[in-house]
């Protein structure tokens, strides 16, 4: 995921141009910290797809679901801290701002994890061979 940084400094900085056009203030307070709390959550989702490489795919889908979940709860839990602290000047932009980055962010570490998982599923098994060469033939479930 080393392209999320660049694609979350380009959407903070079209929010400020958005921003200052619209209010007349860029609020580049509360946009830097919305931006910064999407990008650590969406790095930290990237780390159980990370761990689970050579796992197989069923491994790996397991892996970007757990990926999506913490997305979330990072990002809720930096923006209740972010919050409750007053990190920011204006609290109601920040949480604003702070829902436009969370999809930007989750979309870019679903793309990921969608790449890791097909990745995952062109190599064979961890046996070397492939998954349906395991499986019995003429037998229904």
């Amino acid at each position: 995921m080393l392209w999320m940084p660049v694609v979350m400094v380009a959407a903070a900085a079209l929010a400020v141009l958005i921003l200052r056009g619209a209010t007349g203030q860029p609020h580049v307070q509360e946009t830097v910290a919305a931006a910064l709390i999407a990008l650590v959550a969406a790095e930290l989702a990237a780390v159980p797809v990370l761990l689970a490489r050579g796992g197989g795919q069923a491994a790996m889908v397991q892996a970007a679901l757990i990926g999506t979940v913490a997305h979330m709860f990072v990002c809720f839990l930096l923006a209740a801290a972010g919050y409750a602290l007053q990190v920011v000047g204006q609290r109601n932009f920040f949480l604003f701002l702070l829902i436009g980055f969370y999809w930007v962010s989750l979309v870019g570490a679903a793309v990921s994890m969608i790449r890791e998982v097909r990745r995952t599923a062109a190599q064979p098994g961890p046996t070397g061979s492939s998954t349906n060469a395991n499986r019995p033939t003429g037998t229904t479930i």
